[in-house]
């Protein structure tokens, strides 16, 4: 039998890494050949031992302690008293116990005392008088091919994010499960709370849970180390919050580390969402500047706003890195000249004094529209 983990005798209380534990006998004259007999050719997990890691055994294995890990076998006979948490895979399954995961495998047989939370995927079933089940049970000839493209794809069905579904759930459907129980519903989940990042964000995170977690981690955790990873590389979510941040409240949060800035060549956030951003930014800043009492001529108001965003920002904005579209929806100059005839109007108004009360319509005069 081959395991990697740690085993605490509970008995003593004691924890050993398997590392250093000598390999496993049997003796045929134990007590436990005298209950269980031909057992001979089994590994055994005692009802005084708990183990946390995963499990390989080319023949038969014998639980009646406490797994916390995936299990890989011929052969599984889960005694009464006997845990185990993970995924079980294995030609034949005998349940006395409790079993929280995934079952796959071609004969199961749920026994009085058996309690079962997850799914089971096989090929033949047998459910006797007392044994309880809590999940989902699909018939499979081949249990074990296919799993996690059906997961996926019942997921996308059911109407889960495909990018998510893709850089995040299929990774962490490898790792043993947690308290995912069912496991379409589970990827759903993750992948609606996780859509707003990008495959990036989502590919770094799926690396770095899988590194680092043995068991797939809860939602919780899967949605906060995307957050994580979407601040610290720079994913789309901040890239655009960032942006937000800087042009209509000031704040000079732009990490060096993320590239150039929006509007300029190379920028990572996508022009689609900087247009949405710019959109969001001079409606703001445009109803900022609308509600002063000391309000300028609609001829002026594009410059002012671009003056604004110049302040909050610390740079030089030229108007046509603002797309087309926003400058026309917010009457705002479309052109460089038609710009610097703008800022040149509101430059001497604001030399002779402001014009309170001034309404803004919305429209351009004719001469700077023409300039």
């Amino acid at each position: 039998m081959r395991f990697g983990g740690i085993v605490r005798d509970m008995s003593k209380g004691t924890l050993a890494p398997s590392a250093l534990l000598a390999p496993l006998t049997f003796n045929p004259t134990s007590p436990i050949a005298a209950q269980w007999p031909g057992i001979a050719a089994s590994s055994v997990v005692g009802p005084r031992c708990a183990l946390r890691g995963d499990i390989e055994e080319a023949d038969e294995l014998r639980v009646s302690g406490q797994v916390n890990g995936n299990i890989r076998c011929s052969r599984l006979v889960v005694e009464k008293g006997g845990s185990i948490i993970g995924n079980i895979s294995a030609e034949e399954l005998i349940a006395r116990g409790e079993i929280k995961g995934t079952i796959r495998a071609k004969r199961v047989t749920l026994q009085e005392d058996a309690h079962i939370q997850g799914q089971i995927f096989h090929t033949l079933l047998v459910v006797e008088m007392g044994a309880r089940f809590e999940g989902r049970v699909r018939h499979r000839e081949n249990p074990h091919q296919c799993i996690d493209e059906e997961t996926i794809a019942a997921a996308t069905e059911a109407g889960a994010d495909p990018i998510s579904l893709k850089c995040l759930v299929r990774p962490l459907l490898a790792l043993r499960d947690g308290d995912r129980n069912e496991d379409v519903a589970w990827a759903k989940d993750v992948s609606l709370k996780t859509a707003c990042h990008d495959a990036g964000v989502l590919n770094e995170a799926a690396r770095r849970l899988s590194a680092a977690c043995g068991r797939c981690p809860n939602l919780a955790h899967i949605v906060l180390e995307c957050e994580k990873v979407d601040s610290e590389i720079g994913g789309q979510r901040t890239l655009a919050s960032a942006m937000y941040r800087m042009f209509a409240l000031g704040a000079r949060e732009w990490n060096v580390n993320w590239g150039p800035l929006p509007g300029q060549r190379g920028c990572r956030l996508r022009r689609a969402e900087q247009e949405a951003q710019w959109r969001e930014i001079i409606k703001d800043v445009h109803g900022r500047v609308t509600s002063e009492r000391s309000a300028h001529a609609v001829n002026a108001l594009g410059a002012k706003i671009l003056r604004v965003l110049e302040q909050n920002s610390g740079l030089s904005i030229d108007c046509t890195s603002i797309p087309k579209r926003v400058r026309v929806e917010f009457g705002m100059p479309t052109t460089a000249k038609a710009l610097q005839a703008a800022r040149a109007q509101l430059a001497m108004m604001e030399a002779i004094a402001p014009l309170d009360g001034a309404e803004l319509n919305g429209a351009w005069p004719a001469e700077v529209a023409a300039a």
